[in-house]
């Protein structure tokens, strides 16, 4: 009979103890993670057009934060809203580390809304006004009615025109792929089904803006074939499918 009293007390004793055990280690834990972990430095990489005092401030982040709960998703948000921060990827070093690594928007194309011109990168992000200097350094595309552009914000437009700006988003990820938006000026997307543009000063017919890269790149083969043949390039239609004709300058 004693034996078995020995047990229940055992069992009882156990079982108040248990809990208290548990509640003592999370405790602790928590008080570990509270004292350790502390955020000492915030890096910053791949900004180039914002301080690193700057994109510090704007994602929130602070020294003294715990490393473990740092909002990476909050912060990326934030710093998504500065008009060159095209992509944001916030890592964590343990001990003590934040690393906050900054893809920059390329400006690439110049667009025009009520008189003004703006700068875009290729996927139709708003990046700044421009003024002459970025009319003559970057592509000018013509056609696109952009509604109340806004650093930052990709390019709204009317719904009608949701298939013209598409089409030009295709393009200019064709044109950069080349590498050829040096030799490129003038893209016209007034007519969707006629968009035209000057290549090395050659006057491009493209029809549609399907199949972007297939025809872009039909483009260059054509006119480097006629220069290769000595011919003074006019013009170049890469609209028909399958098919590229290219019209020699006549004097």
């Amino acid at each position: 009979m004693a034996d078995r009293r020995g047990v229940r007390r055992r069992g009882r004793s156990a079982a108040v103890y248990t809990p208290v055990a548990l509640l003592l280690i999370v405790f602790v834990s928590a008080f570990g993670v509270s004292v350790f972990f502390r955020v000492t430095a915030i890096i910053v990489s791949g900004a180039s057009r914002y301080t690193p005092e700057e994109i510090i401030g704007k994602s929130g982040l602070a020294v003294g934060d715990n490393l473990i709960f740092v909002d990476g998703s909050t912060a990326a948000r934030r710093l998504g809203q500065l008009p060159y921060v095209s992509e944001v990827r916030i890592t964590r070093r343990l001990p003590d580390t934040v690393e906050v690594i900054i893809t920059e928007a390329v400006p690439f194309a110049v667009i025009r809304a009520d008189g003004k011109d703006w700068l875009i990168d290729m996927s139709g992000r708003v990046l700044e006004q421009t003024d002459e200097r970025g009319r003559a350094e970057y592509i000018m595309v013509r056609g696109i009615a952009p509604i109340s552009p806004e650093p930052g914000s990709v390019v709204e437009v009317a719904p009608e025109s949701g298939t013209r700006l598409y089409y030009m988003t295709e393009l200019l990820r064709a044109i950069s792929d080349k590498g050829i938006q040096g030799d490129i000026d003038d893209i016209d997307m007034s007519n969707i089904s006629g968009i035209t543009f000057l290549y090395k000063g050659v006057t491009v017919e493209m029809g549609s803006g399907e199949e972007a890269a297939y025809k872009i790149e039909k483009m260059i083969g054509a006119e480097a074939e006629a220069r290769r043949s000595g011919g003074a390039v006019g013009k170049i239609d890469v609209s028909k499918d399958g098919h590229t004709n290219v019209w020699e300058n006549v004097k």
